[in-house]
């Protein structure tokens, strides 16, 4: 009986570990996708397709559209304030240092930048305040970790905009070999406007 037991257990373990193997494979090929058409563009025919899934496996896996959305924005914020909480250390931290993370996230995973910062407004209405409570949430931890009172999150907001901005332009090659300059010139001018507002 115990041996039996082992094996159903077994059995349940490794069915459970396809399903989430195949939910990583829709919502990586979803990121894909979302990175050449936004989230809007984002079909649950065309995600089967290019996960290699039935249409049928991925309502299974997000239940519908909005599940995906939801799925993607969760991704999106979770993947953004991992690389932010990184950055914590009991000195603090300067808005340079929170800037060039969230601008090297964004190389490193476009198309959720994407999804947070471009193309949120494309989402769900009943999700597009979870995007704008998620943004306040970064903000709020980017007060945090320069140092700033939580009432001033909508102030790090506005960091947020501009530097995502910025970011946005250079992803898509408008501003050519000089971005990096360019962007440590807006950190420092964004710096220097806090110091004296402060």
């Amino acid at each position: 009986m115990r041996e039996r037991d082992e094996t159903l257990t077994t059995k349940s373990s490794d069915r459970n570990a396809v399903r989430e193997h195949a939910r990583q494979m829709s919502l990586d090929a979803a990121e894909r996708l979302a990175g050449i058409d936004g989230i809007g563009g984002v079909g649950l025919k065309q995600l089967a397709e290019e996960a290699g899934l039935s249409t049928m496996g991925i309502y299974s896996h997000f239940g519908d559209r909005f599940g995906l959305e939801e799925a993607l924005l969760a991704l999106s914020v979770s993947s953004l304030q991992a690389r932010l909480s990184g950055l914590s250390t009991p000195s603090g931290t300067t808005l340079p240092e929170v800037a060039n993370a969230l601008r090297l996230w964004a190389h490193e995973h476009p198309a959720r930048f994407s999804v947070l910062f471009l193309t949120s407004h494309q989402l769900d209405a009943g999700l597009h305040s979870v995007a704008r409570e998620s943004l306040l949430d970064i903000a709020r931890a980017v007060a945090r970790l320069i140092g700033w009172k939580p009432q001033r999150a909508k102030s790090a907001l506005s960091i947020l905009a501009a530097v995502s901005g910025f970011v946005a332009f250079e992803l898509r090659g408008l501003l050519g070999n000089t971005a990096a300059s360019e962007f440590d010139g807006l950190v420092t001018s964004l710096a220097q406007t806090v110091v004296a507002h402060s």
